[in-house]
């Protein structure tokens, strides 16, 4: 009887003391897309406004502003 409450007690501590917290993903209305060179892109899609995203974006020649096609 007494193994009959170890084995789920013991899958109840692992699954809540093994559990990762999880994060809320926020997702903004434009995307900051910045090239690494043969077709391959890193999109940054937190931006509130165009306005906000040509600012992050700065000078850089290889990086460029896209509406989120997931917001």
């Amino acid at each position: 009887m007494r193994k009959l409450l170890i084995v789920p007690s013991a899958m109840v501590a692992f699954a809540v003391l093994g559990a990762e917290p999880s994060f809320a993903r926020v997702e903004g209305p434009w995307c900051l897309h910045t090239s690494l060179g043969r077709d391959a892109f890193i999109g940054k899609c937190d931006l509130p406004s165009y306005e906000a995203c040509r600012a992050e974006r700065g000078n850089l020649g290889s990086t460029y502003c896209t509406q989120n096609p997931y917001y």
